[in-house]
C-alpha cells in the first residue's frame, strides 16, 4: 500500500461513517507505510484514542465488558 492508498482508505471510512471520526486498528497501521502514518500524525488526522471503557458485540449485542471484564 502506498501513502495515497492510505489517504483514500481513510477518506472512504470517514465517508461511510455517521460521525467524523473512525477507529483505526493496529493491524491497519501495520499495513500502512510509515511515511503515510507520519504525515497523518503531523496533520493531526491520526491521533491516539483513549482506551475503551466498554465493548459490545456488533452481532449479538452482548456487553463484553460485563461478561469478560
Amino acid at each position: 500500500m502506498n501513502p495515497l492508498d492510505t489517504l483514500i482508505e481513510i477518506i472512504e471510512r470517514v465517508g461511510a461513517s455517521s460521525v467524523a471520526e473512525v477507529q483505526i486498528s493496529e493491524d491497519d497501521l501495520n499495513e500502512w507505510p510509515n511515511e503515510a502514518i507520519s504525515a497523518l500524525k503531523k496533520q493531526k488526522l491520526l491521533i491516539k484514542a483513549k482506551p475503551a471503557s466498554s465493548a459490545v458485540c456488533v452481532d449479538t449485542g452482548l456487553n463484553l465488558t460485563t461478561h469478560y471484564g
